[in-house]
């Protein structure tokens, strides 16, 4: 219903100014139909780049009313006078900045001379539209000039612009679960994310200067047309590419790299970078490299909250020759037994940034999050292989928790901890698990089976897990007196 109601009110606007132009004495001036240099821009985008669009006029004819309808909320970015969205006349002179209201650009107080006109730096939100798998729906405008001496004033609506995802490819390779027990070492990644541009001009670097009309689009980038009389309209960054990392568990830091490329050709050569800035929204302030021992070269901290620490990288390099794939490897660095939690460390990836008033800028996503790598925590088990309450026997139990070590941080780190009893045999108890006291290290749990498991006969797997690993656990079975069965480390 939406698009239908778009494209009867843009053939309202059709007929009113075709009977204006019926209505007045044709004049010297006519005005051909109009072509544009259709570029693809980026479904998750509010502020894209529409290609420019031009048409010729012969004659001359003053005080002038241009309007352009585009079949997309219009956003260019406002000026002291205006907006970006320019007319462009012969010699690449500023005719006029155009007002903007909703989908409609006004150039007031026209002057046409036989010549050649550009409209261009003309933003749209591309956010309303859907887009498929299909061919990309397209974003066309629409040009009507009325004043007195002109004739041919509705130009046909001509595609500027054909909509597609940005991002492609999204996930999570070389995934490595980490070990919670010992000190979980930075050196190697954890696991990588990856994701795709999903055309060649997807990503752009920010650009500050494009004095020709074809330069945005040449030199692929954020920032529209900048020649003759337009200023204050440079882009704030270029495309960025924010990561989300989420279940970060405590205790654990993450790193990723300052700088990631993208090479091509024979022999390879990097065409792309992405760096890592400070902010989503901020300039772009490119964060150092940690100094920190053992640390990977190259990689920065991220500053987690809550468990979720977020990496912004903008372009920095791109080339349009073709799609580049980026793989973003991901390092944690924890102490022995400093993790609790196991689930999986998750990403999200969107374009950057979202939500807010800079060009450019992105509608906020809803992906699938992928799913990276978790820390096992630290357990050991005990076997008990035979124990029995039956026949008048009632044999006795003790484990001895045994964190505090004299190996220092190499070792154990201190720490109390629990077992969880799993009985196989005659008689085990219903559920055939129980679990023991919390056991403070350095002491010793004892037990006799007529209290754990009274009329039980056969084994019993012990399996202790704790925030903080074991160096050793050790057992004694006792049948009338102890007799030492086995010992286990914990690691």
């Amino acid at each position: 219903m939406s698009n239908f109601k778009k494209i009867f009110g843009l053939a309202g606007s059709v007929m009113v100014f075709t009977g204006l132009a019926y209505g007045q004495t044709p004049g010297p001036v006519t005005c051909n139909t109009p072509v544009a240099n259709a570029n693809l821009i980026r479904a998750e985008g509010t502020t894209e780049l529409a290609g420019n669009l031009s048409f010729t006029c012969t004659g001359t004819a003053t005080n002038v009313s241009i309007l352009v309808f585009s079949s997309l909320p219009v956003t260019s970015k406002a000026l002291t006078t205006g907006t970006e969205a320019s007319l462009i006349g012969p010699g690449g002179v500023l005719v006029a900045t155009g007002v903007v209201s909703g989908n409609q650009i006004t150039f007031s107080g026209v002057s046409i001379a036989a010549a050649t006109y550009t409209i261009t730096n003309v933003r749209v939100n591309a956010t309303s539209l859907t887009v498929g798998t299909g061919t990309p729906p397209p974003v066309s405008e629409s040009v009507f000039i009325s004043g007195a001496t002109i004739s041919s004033s509705v130009l046909a609506a001509t595609p500027v612009a054909y909509v597609l995802p940005g991002l492609t490819g999204i996930k999570a390779t070389g995934i490595a679960n980490q070990a919670a027990c010992a000190a979980t070492s930075p050196s190697t990644a954890a696991f990588s994310v990856s994701f795709t541009e999903n055309f060649p001009t997807a990503f752009k670097v920010q650009g500050t200067s494009n004095p020709l009309l074809t330069d945005p689009f040449f030199n692929n980038t954020e920032t529209g047309y900048t020649g003759s009389g337009i200023t204050g309209n440079v882009a704030n960054s270029g495309t960025r590419v924010k990561i989300v990392f989420a279940n970060i568990p405590t205790g654990a830091t993450i790193y990723v790299p300052t700088t990631v490329s993208f090479s091509s050709g024979t022999p390879a050569a990097v065409v792309g970078t992405l760096t890592l800035t400070a902010s989503e929204t901020g300039a772009f302030s490119p964060l150092p490299a940690s100094t920190t021992s053992g640390v990977p070269a190259g990689t920065a901290a991220l500053t987690a909250v809550s468990g979720s620490a977020t990496a912004v990288y903008e372009v920095t390099l791109q080339s349009i020759a073709g799609q580049e794939t980026y793989s973003v490897p991901v390092y944690f660095s924890a102490a022995a037994g400093s993790v609790t939690a196991t689930a999986a460390v998750t990403a999200s990836v969107s374009l950057a940034p979202t939500g807010s008033t800079n060009i450019p800028n992105f509608a906020p996503t809803t992906a699938t999050p992928v799913t990276g790598a978790g820390f096992s925590l630290c357990s050991t088990s005990l076997l008990f292989p035979f124990v029995t309450n039956q026949l008048g026997f009632d044999m006795g139990i003790a484990i001895s928790n045994t964190s505090t070590d004299p190996f220092g941080t190499t070792g154990a780190k201190p720490s109390a901890g629990t077992c969880t009893w799993n009985f196989y045999g005659s008689g085990a108890p219903s559920p055939a698990t129980g679990t023991s006291p919390s056991v403070p290290s350095g002491t010793t749990y004892t037990a006799v089976l007529s209290n754990v498991a009274p009329g039980f006969q056969g084994y019993i797997i012990p399996s202790a897990t704790s925030s903080m690993p074991m160096a050793s656990r050790s057992s004694r079975l006792a049948l009338e007196q102890p007799v030492e069965l086995r010992k286990a480390t914990w690691r």
